[in-house]
């Protein structure tokens, strides 16, 4: 059954369709985001991998969400545990495929880790990421560190029924959830550190990261009220939106 799989993923990749490698699973998929007082972000992606049969050249994949090719402020860190074989560009991402250094065993655990850095905004009321889990996966987490305590952090999973195609609706439904306590991420290490995890994600689900600072709740209320459609009216009008 293994050899079939092997030869239908070779087969279909010749001819242009890109075929996930399925046998592997990830215990734990732990994301680290650090963002220094100048806005320079450093993400550290740590996944324990399980293979259920060895992967060959262009099995293994991750996926980055940064360009280096057009943005000069973005760079992808080598990993430790693995080799670069490969680059491709893929609509707002980039997939690094890879080897690892160890010969890979069927059913023992294997420490993966990749990351990237980027250079932000220090002037942003809210910062966020997105974690998707893209195999069968135990425990996924997100620790976030700003460079000031925030207010409050939010996550949500991206609901499939709602497009959150910006970033004026994607605050907009974050500030919605800060009520829900389920979806109120943890501020440890004395409010510095945002931490969150879910248990048993489902391959495919996405989940959204919130970060508001001191006063980013506030900001972006008011932002949400002066550009909806009775701000933009009563602006038009010379008054000011009602408090």
């Amino acid at each position: 059954m293994k050899v079939i799989r092997r030869w239908c993923r070779r087969l279909l990749r010749r001819c242009g369709i890109d075929v996930p490698f399925t046998d592997v699973i990830c215990p734990e998929h732990l994301r680290v985001i650090r963002v220094a007082e100048d806005g320079r972000t450093e993400v550290t992606v740590r996944r324990t991998l399980v293979f259920l049969d060895v992967p060959e050249d262009g099995d293994l994949r991750d996926a980055v969400p940064v360009d280096p090719g057009t943005d000069l402020d973005s760079f992808i860190h080598e990993s430790p545990d693995a080799v670069e074989i490969g680059r491709r560009r893929r609509r707002h991402r980039t997939l690094v495929t890879w080897r690892p250094r160890q010969d890979i065993v069927p059913y023992t655990l294997y420490e993966h880790q990749n990351g990237w850095s980027s250079l932000g905004s220090l002037q942003q009321a809210a910062m966020y990421t997105e974690v998707r889990c893209d195999t069968r996966t135990g425990i996924l987490a997100l620790q976030m560190t700003p460079p000031a305590s925030p207010a409050a952090a939010v996550v949500f999973k991206r609901p499939r029924w709602r497009p959150l195609t910006g970033e004026r609706s994607l605050i907009k439904h974050a500030l919605s959830r800060l009520d829900v306590e389920s979806e109120r991420a943890v501020l440890a290490d004395q409010g510095r550190r945002v931490e969150w995890k879910v248990v048993g994600p489902r391959a495919g689900d996405r989940y959204v990261c919130v970060v508001f600072n001191q006063f980013g709740v506030v900001d972006w209320e008011r932002r949400l009220k002066e550009t909806s459609l009775l701000g933009r009216f009563q602006r038009l009008m010379g008054t000011s939106p009602a408090s």
